[in-house]
């Protein structure tokens, strides 16, 4: 099984560069599945200025483009299901149908997501002010900093 002990930032994987080593350890057997260096603030902040570099090229790209990588990605988790169980199987020790469910929700976020190029339109909306409309228009925000598991 592939081990994720690196992090991908700026075009290239690499190790964090915090101070501490952490354990993946399967929580039923105590097994070590692997080891790696923790993140610094640094790690992040880094992350951070490369998406904020990268955001104006993403932002111009066609929404049809946007949506190839997105179905690309899709592809790529698929062919990698059996890889994905396994890790989830090793890493938290649950049930295949718990693996199946979150699985199954990432592939639905992902297709979704492929649908929001068409979602972007603005709206014209009633104003309180007589004689007067509101135009809405969706924008992106920018880059946002998410810590997830």
């Amino acid at each position: 099984m592939k081990h994720y002990e690196k992090q991908f930032i700026d075009g290239v994987w690499r190790e964090g560069t915090g101070g501490k080593i952490m354990e993946n350890r399967n929580p039923y057997t105590e097994e070590l599945i692997y080891s790696y260096r923790s993140v610094s603030t640094k790690d992040v902040d880094d992350a951070y200025a490369a998406a904020k570099k990268a955001q104006p090229q993403w932002a111009a790209t066609l929404p049809e483009e946007r949506r190839s990588y997105l179905k690309t990605l899709a592809s790529v988790i698929r062919e990698m299901e059996s890889d994905i169980f396994q890790l989830l199987a090793e890493e938290s020790g649950g049930t295949r149908a718990k693996f199946g469910f979150e699985y199954g929700d990432s592939l639905k976020v992902i297709d979704d997501a492929m649908a929001y190029h068409l979602m972007m339109d603005g709206r014209i909306m009633p104003s309180n002010v007589p004689g007067k409309d509101n135009y809405v228009f969706k924008i992106p925000k920018g880059v946002v900093c998410v810590i997830a598991p």
